[in-house]
């Protein structure tokens, strides 16, 4: 036998880690396996830009016995691990990622585990829990049981391991692994599937621990969506690569790794889109390779994939099969396979609930049912519902929302909306009739804007203005309204609150202290309030007008507070009136800190928010609480006064079913048509053509100054954190929109200009930018503005305006001030990337100035301007005459005499 001169080895690679690499080595020195005694840590810096090299010459100098290491060019967590490897000399290797940390005893545990089970596993895993800007487990921990055992992979191909750095392998196990270098991810995932392929079992240990950090620019799903390698070439380098591995080591291809395949594909239909990177025949070929690979993988295992719904496997089992499914009459099934009937008598027949709303004499139910795209005949099914037994036709139906997965239409949703009498003690069942056949509804799915989550057998709703109590019948799948009063809903709360305790969920006791608390408070606020914000790190929109003009009222009915972060607009703020501090509770954070309580308790009191935005932090700041507060939240009213003009088509994200706005300010007769009769599914009373209230504020002191104000590219960009913050992706340096503006700036052509007419030259950088502001080359003839800027003195100093996409110079132009839009990535931001497609507005033929696509015009056109004092052109002006509704400075007044009628 072999002797080693360490019980475990740990590789580290390093890159970019000096904000947290010290955190890292301390958990693997303070293990309680004895660091000095029993553990080499090897560290390899790959050729890190930052101070983790220094980092890890320090900790060598402390421990210079167990220390080793490695400075390195960068080429990549593969090449680190497997340079790594060559100075291991424990008996057990781990890969420790060197943001994340190990808990103390995971060294002991894993040590203990193969000292008892060394002949049966070459690996061992513990599970994974995520902190940092994200909590909870990892979808994967489901394999692990309460006590450690090995699982047998021919037996239970179900489990799945996908990552390196929460196992330990035996240093013989990478004998003959091969490192891949190229892959874009699942590197881990390759090098794991060849040593389970030459002994397929693997050691679970529950109790151990391996924090895995989260941070704000990473998500499940990854940030390689715009990356070439991660479609065909990946594909070959993964899936087709271990396929061809496990012929090779064991004649056949195993289950396990087809199922882990199968996890990892999956993932695919998350994206909406394909990537405008990739060309016609790269997509093709990437299908091609898709769906033959699905094929291979078989309908089982793309049915019991968790983490995509029903109608995704149903549209990829028929890309698979090549089928056009049909509604049988009988039946009401899809026939085919068993696989296929599987899912289709889950998903049929179901109804959506997305909107029930008690009205003084009626109540108004909104909802749909998903068809899938290739069934025949779908608009021969038609949907009703009976009251006490009495039939009613829906007043809409036959409206569709698409959904999409990678450029594809995968389900039609089919919207209905039904206007039922009020009736104080109703049974309200759904029915579908195709042909002849009548089908009672016996599946339903209650939506983020229902009164109250089914998930819960106590859910209710209680509508105090009609004392009515609305709940949901599990046995006969019927929606009952009955007559109640406070004392009924005090005694159902009781129960309600129970369930939260008796839920299994990350954030149930926080959820039934938050309920609790506002059961107990809420009766000491009785006078309505409003609550108006702008950003969480920037007031000056539409908000701080609408407060401002709130606060001049003076209205004694009402309390009004104005909700924001800590910046430099609060201390403005608060000489104007009362303020929240605004903050967002999503899913990357669990509790609630003390400072927070205050804005979280005033937005569930509120009956009214009123936003120039529409994230969550002004929608629902308790984010994944908000599933249990919905019939508290069904009553409010959303204002959005919207932070510029829309001129493009944003019905994707702000439509009734993803927003539920409920005065949707508009400025312009042609931007109040697009949403009143476009895809936005709202009722025409919900669309206010007011103006925005912050162009009451703006005001004309016109300086030579010239301001470069582009709006930013959310495919530059990756998921932001709870502070409103967006990071960039890596070759953010190297993309279009840097290198344009940053040339832009340092144009000597342009700079010369401006300083022979006496021009000075200014950048305002959009706010979800400002990640990226020290990475321009900066000189001292452009100055760059703080973010506390305020947009209306920036309109109002600058003489013209350069812009790109921008909503904000719509507020220039009101001015009758030039505008030149640099329009050099057209294509690329109308693509479905950035948040809205090509809309009503056309910048050639109605825009308020010039539209540029290139560097050298741009200049050319702005030293032109600069030659006639920068005056607007005659046709622009006519163009800015016609398109604003008003001009009178009373759109705040229209506004506030608005929400004063909800």
């Amino acid at each position: 036998m072999k002797d080693y001169k360490y019980k475990i080895t740990e590789v580290m690679p390093i890159y970019k880690a000096e904000n947290y690499l010290r955190e890292a080595i301390d958990s693997i020195i303070n293990q309680d396996l004895g660091f000095k005694k029993n553990i080499q840590l090897v560290l390899v810096d790959d050729g890190s830009p930052d101070n983790s090299g220094k980092i890890c010459d320090e900790y060598k100098e402390k421990f210079p016995e167990n220390i080793v290491v490695i400075h390195k060019k960068n080429e990549g967590a593969s090449s680190a691990r497997e340079e790594g490897l060559k100075y291991a000399e424990g008996e057990f290797i781990n890969f420790l990622d060197s943001d994340d940390i190990l808990s103390k005893d995971a060294y002991r545990r894993a040590y203990n585990f193969f000292s008892k089970h060394k002949d049966e596993t070459d690996v061992c895993a513990i599970p994974m829990y995520f902190f940092g800007e994200m909590h909870g487990a990892h979808p994967l921990n489901n394999k692990f049981r309460k006590k450690p055992y090995i699982a047998n992979l021919e037996t239970n191909p179900e489990i799945v391991q996908m990552a390196m750095s929460p196992a330990f392998f035996k240093k013989e196990a990478f004998d003959g692994v091969s490192f891949n270098r190229e892959l874009v991810r699942s590197e881990d995932s390759r090098i794991i599937l060849e040593i389970l392929l030459k002994k397929p079992t693997l050691g679970l240990i529950p109790k151990a621990k391996y924090f895995y950090r989260k941070h704000g620019n990473d998500s499940l799903v990854g940030s390689s969506y715009g990356k070439s390698k991660n479609y065909s070439e990946y594909l070959t380098q993964f899936s087709e690569y271990s396929i061809n591995k496990s012929k090779e080591k064991t004649g056949e291809i195993k289950k396990f790794v087809l199922n882990t395949i199968a996890y990892d594909l999956q993932w695919y239909f998350l994206y909406k889109t394909f990537p405008k990177i990739l060309t016609r025949s790269e997509i093709s070929s990437f299908e091609q390779k898709l769906y033959k690979l699905l094929s291979l993988v078989g309908d089982e295992l793309i049915f019991n994939q968790q983490y995509i719904d029903n109608l995704i496997k149903l549209y990829i089992l028929s890309k698979t099969h090549k089928l056009d499914l049909d509604v049988l009459n009988e039946s009401f099934v899809l026939k085919e396979n068993n696989a296929i009937n599987n899912i289709a008598t889950k998903l049929f027949p179901s109804v959506d609930i997305d909107f029930l709303n008690i009205k003084k004499d009626h109540i108004e139910i909104t909802g749909g049912y998903y068809l899938f795209d290739n069934i025949k005949n779908f608009d021969k099914l038609r949907i009703f519902c009976k009251v006490n037994g009495k039939t009613f036709t829906p007043k809409i139906d036959n409206k569709i929302i698409e959904e999409t997965a990678l450029d594809s239409v995968y389900t039609k949703k089919t919207i209905f909306s039904f206007i039922l009498p009020l009736t104080q003690n109703a049974t309200i069942d759904f029915y579908f009739k195709f042909e002849k056949e009548l089908i009672k509804v016996d599946s339903f799915n209650f939506t983020t804007y229902s009164p109250f989550s089914i998930k819960l057998k106590n859910a209710y709703y209680y509508n105090k203005s009609n004392k009515l109590m609305i709940t949901f019948d599990r046995k006969t799948n019927s929606i009952n309204v009955k007559k109640s009063n406070c004392i009924k809903r005090f005694f159902k709360e009781i129960l309600y609150l129970g369930d939260l305790l008796l839920k299994n969920n990350d954030y149930k006791i926080q959820t039934f202290g938050l309920r609790l608390l506002y059961d107990l408070t809420k009766p000491f606020h009785k006078k309505p309030i409003w609550i108006v914000s702008d950003r969480i790190n920037k007031a000056g929109d539409n908000g701080e007008a609408m407060f401002r003009y709130i606060t001049s009222q003076k209205n004694k009915k009402i309390k009004t507070y104005f909700a924001i972060g800590d910046c430099e607009d609060k201390k403005e703020i608060k000489k104007v009136g009362k303020t929240l501090y605004l903050y967002s509770l999503n899913r990357s954070r669990r509790f609630i800190k003390p400072k927070e309580i205050k804005y979280v308790l005033y937005h569930l009191y509120a009956s009214t928010l009123v936003s120039a935005h529409a994230d969550g932090y002004t929608i629902s700041p308790i984010g994944p609480l908000k599933e249990f507060f919905r019939d508290i939240y069904c009553e409010k009213h959303f204002v959005f006064l919207q932070h510029g003009i829309i001129q493009s088509d944003l019905s994707g994200w702000l439509n009734r079913f993803n927003r539920n706005i409920t005065g949707f300010v508009c400025s312009a007769k042609r931007e109040y048509d697009s949403i009143a009769f476009g895809n936005y599914f709202y009722d025409k009373d919900k669309v206010w053509l007011t103006g925005l209230p912050r162009y009451d504020r703006l005001y004309n002191k016109k300086e030579k100054i010239i301001t470069f104000m582009p709006t930013w590219r959310k495919y530059e960009f990756i998921v932001h954190d709870q502070n409103g913050v967006w990071h960039p992706v890596k070759n953010y340096k190297n993309s279009e929109y840097f290198n344009f503006y940053n040339s832009l700036i340092n144009n000597k052509e342009l700079i010369s200009a401006a300083e022979k007419f006496g021009y000075k030259l200014e950048f305002m950088p959009h706010p979800n930018v400002i990640t990226t502001i020290d990475m321009y080359d900066k000189n001292d003839k452009v100055e760059f503005l703080s973010i506390n800027t305020p947009y209306r003195d920036i309109y109002a100093r600058s003489s013209l305006i350069i812009s790109d996409y921008s909503s904000a110079v719509f507020d220039f132009a009101y001015l009758k001030k030039p505008v030149i839009y640099a329009q050099f990535d057209k294509e690329r931001f109308f693509s479905g990337d950035h948040v809205g497609l090509t809309g009503y507005f056309d910048y050639e033929k109605d825009g308020f100035g010039e539209v540029t696509y290139d560097l050298q015009s741009t200049v050319d056109l702005l030293i032109d301007y600069m030659k006639n004092g920068c005056q607007m052109k005659d046709r622009y002006k006519k163009r800015v005459d016609k398109f604003f509704a008003f001009s009178d400075k009373k759109n705040c007044e229209r506004v506030y005499k608005k929400i004063l009628k909800l």
